[in-house]
């Protein structure tokens, strides 16, 4: 099943302008790591040494937080996945 992923702007500079990529998965953490296989440099981005989601990452699907445990969330033909950074600050 096709899946689109849409890489953030602000990551445009590792992955040579590229803003989206279709990857075949069954779950947001299926299409993480297809993206990582095309751009292996976003790995440390998304992901910690341990294979979590970085707390800072949002991820959503068709406009809709896949929070929580977002790695498993289902995904369907024709989605496309979001990545945000939350940015926090005072």
């Amino acid at each position: 099943m096709s899946v689109t992923v849409v890489i953030p702007h602000f990551w445009g500079y590792l992955v040579n302008g590229v803003k989206e990529v279709d990857v075949d998965c069954r779950t947001i953490g299926e299409c993480l790591t297809a993206l990582t296989e095309h751009f292996p440099q976003l790995n440390d981005l998304l992901f910690d040494k341990k294979g979590r989601l970085h707390g800072f990452i949002d991820i959503t699907v068709n406009e809709k937080s896949a929070y929580p445990d977002e790695l498993n969330k289902p995904v369907n033909d024709g989605d496309k996945v979001f990545i945000a950074n939350i940015i926090a600050g005072g």
